[in-house]
């Protein structure tokens, strides 16, 4: 089964939602210029990583207003759309949350990061999530993580063992660390046998040089990057067969010992 996607790599507006929906349909509306399946947007693209001081007034309230925007987009298109994530208020607690909108604008899935950044305080602001997520795309059992999540293997090879085959990671990567943002998602790809599409934001925000390197990995490990740290579409057509034929060649879930997988 093969499949197009567009990877949408931004550099978002500080703490303007208004303006970074703007930016996201215009780019959306060059991304489907060409048939695509599949739609992927960076973590926080709403506000940037992340406005502290004014969490409050930024925060989107149940995420209605990103699952409205993108639902809207989903439909005028017939994409999926795996929306990045955005800050959400829920209750009195903050998230960073990841919407997943099939091609007639429902919502199939939502992700709260698990993983805070410790270094940047992320954990003492936002409420992390307690659990994976799961959900199809055209058929296809997919999962995702977003950002710091990706250095956490025990946490990503849980969502391969619990099915997935196609997995997205968003994140907001700082240039000074691209390496390690090329290396990571690349061993997730090769060790879980699955296809990787990983976008990231690009350029200077609020002080911030982030890397850009948005890529889809397969999962044998060969590698599509975007290399500019600027606004850009990478456009990646996948095999989700080649899932399958690695899985049957390198047969790393038969030949696991979980006897000695205990941490």
């Amino acid at each position: 089964m093969k499949k197009k996607a567009a990877l949408l790599q931004m550099r978002p507006e500080w703490a303007s939602p208004k303006a970074n929906r703007k930016q996201v349909e215009q780019l959306v509306s060059r991304a489907m210029e060409e048939a695509e399946d599949i739609l992927v947007l960076p973590e926080l693209w709403d506000t940037g990583f992340f406005p502290s001081e004014n969490l409050d007034s930024l925060a989107d309230v149940d995420g209605c207003k990103a699952k409205n925007f993108l639902s809207e987009m989903a439909r005028r298109y017939r994409v999926n759309i795996v929306g990045g994530s955005v800050l959400v208020k829920e209750g009195s607690c903050y998230y960073n949350r990841a919407y997943v909108v099939n091609r007639s604008g429902q919502v199939t899935a939502e992700y709260d990061k698990v993983h805070g950044f410790s270094p940047a305080g992320e954990q003492k602001l936002f409420t992390g999530g307690n659990r994976t997520v799961h959900f199809l795309l055209d058929d296809i059992p997919c999962s995702m993580a977003i950002c710091y999540d990706i250095r956490f293997p025990e946490f990503i090879r849980r969502e391969a063992l619990e099915g997935a085959k196609l997995f997205f990671v968003p994140a907001a990567w700082p240039l000074r660390r691209i390496e390690h943002w090329k290396i990571l998602n690349q061993a997730r790809a090769i060790e879980n046998e699955m296809v990787v599409l990983a976008v990231n934001q690009a350029g200077l925000v609020n002080g911030t040089m982030y890397g850009g390197g948005s890529m889809a990995v397969t999962p044998l490990g060969s590698m599509r990057c975007l290399h500019e740290e600027e606004n850009q579409i990478l456009r990646v057509e996948f095999d989700m067969n080649e899932v399958d034929k690695a899985r049957q060649s390198i047969q790393v879930y038969q030949d696991r010992r979980i006897d000695m997988d205990r941490l």
